[in-house]
């Protein structure tokens, strides 16, 4: 509990029938360490729970870490990233866009928007992400850039049957030979 005390003790010889004890109380240093211990056990939890991928990048653009979802949400196994430059897997339409973004990252003038793109999974088929990206090369807990990617695909699928009924609803009303009419119920007008 919070009232445990916790105490070090170093035993030197003096001589050879005498020992010089010396105790002290290292309940401060034993709670930090618990606390720290924790708290690694729950980012841990998170990163490899979360359903969004996590990954860093060092100073020359290569991956070093790649969060365990990586693996469950693009297939590959895991690690399979990890030495490897990430534009190596995105779509050849959109790897200008993507590298201009990492590029003002490395610059430390990124607008904060998040970047869509797409990335080719292990079945060899394409998938929609969307990353925003930190640059934490100067923070020494991390020491590189830190890309969060979210796997998008079933937004941009939704946003494309959108278009396509808009699309269909304007070439109706475009073609239509009647004339129609919209008018609101509270104004009559």
């Amino acid at each position: 509990g919070d009232d445990q005390q916790y105490y070090e003790t170093r035993m030197t010889p003096i001589g050879t029938d005498s020992v010089l004890a010396i105790e002290r109380n290292v309940t401060d240093r034993k709670r930090a360490e618990d606390a720290l211990r924790q708290n690694e056990v729950r980012f841990r939890s998170m990163i490899q729970e979360s359903s969004d991928m996590i990954f860093i990048l060092d100073r020359n653009g290569v991956l070093r870490y790649e969060s365990p979802s990586t693996s469950r949400i693009l297939g590959y196994t895991e690690g399979f990233f990890v030495r490897k430059s990430p534009l190596d897997f995105i779509h050849p339409d959109d790897i200008g866009a993507v590298e201009k973004e990492l590029h003002d990252v490395f610059l430390s003038v990124n607008s904060g928007v998040p970047t869509e793109f797409r990335v080719r999974q292990a079945n060899g088929e394409w998938t929609y992400l969307e990353a925003l990206v930190s640059n934490l090369l100067d923070n020494p807990a991390v020491g590189g850039i830190v890309l969060t990617v979210r796997n998008i695909s079933d937004r941009r699928r939704a946003q494309e049957a959108l278009r396509d009924s808009e699309e269909k609803l304007r070439q109706l009303f475009e073609n239509i030979r009647e004339v129609i009419w919209l008018r609101d119920k509270k104004t009559g007008r």
